[in-house]
């Protein structure tokens, strides 16, 4: 088994080092101090707030709480008996 195992290391490895130059990396943002720090984060954080609110909002979850009812309605089953 231990055999198998390194030759499976192996090929996952080389498939990963075949794939390396088509994946899609971006260049790390340089800080040019420690001062830059709070206001990235801040727009950091003014993005992933802006995400949220997108996605996760009153009605989004009102709308999928209607569809759950309208399925148990028509006897549909959600992962219980």
């Amino acid at each position: 088994m231990n055999v198998l195992y390194r030759a499976f290391c192996r090929v996952y490895q080389f498939c990963f080092h075949l794939a390396l130059p088509v994946l899609p990396y971006r260049q790390p943002q340089r800080l040019a101090n420690l001062d830059e720090i709070p206001a990235l984060l801040r727009r950091l954080g003014e993005g992933a707030k802006r995400s949220f609110e997108e996605n996760y909002t009153g009605e989004i979850f009102a709308k999928h709480v209607e569809d759950v009812y309208r399925d148990v309605l028509k006897g549909v089953s959600h992962g219980t008996k």
